[in-house]
């Protein structure tokens, strides 16, 4: 039998990563990944030993759009502090 656990907690954000998987023989294993950040935006993903191959796939997207945002957020972030700030306050500001 092998296992994988994963957890990390974002306290700031109220957010975590979590995977957990299993396998009970060669032909009999899964592994799930949930994704949540805030209280209420939340991504799932499941596979097992029948669906690996496309699993693997969106994974490897997932990877890729990930990477992607980073890169968006370190050159947006990379703006001067000033700018930033005043942008959020123009989003609050629309909010209400």
């Amino acid at each position: 039998m092998k296992t994988v656990k994963f957890n990390k907690f974002f306290p700031d954000d109220n957010a975590f990563i979590t995977v957990d998987g299993r396998m009970d023989k060669d032909d009999d294993w899964q592994v799930s990944l949930t994704i949540q950040s805030d209280t209420k935006n939340v991504a799932n993903w499941w596979c097992s030993d029948w669906n690996y191959k496309e699993g693997v796939a969106q994974l490897k997207a997932f990877q890729d759009g990930a990477q992607k945002a980073i890169d968006f957020i370190t050159a947006c972030s990379a703006q001067p502090a000033k700018a930033a700030k005043a942008n959020a306050v123009k989003r609050a500001a629309k909010k209400k």
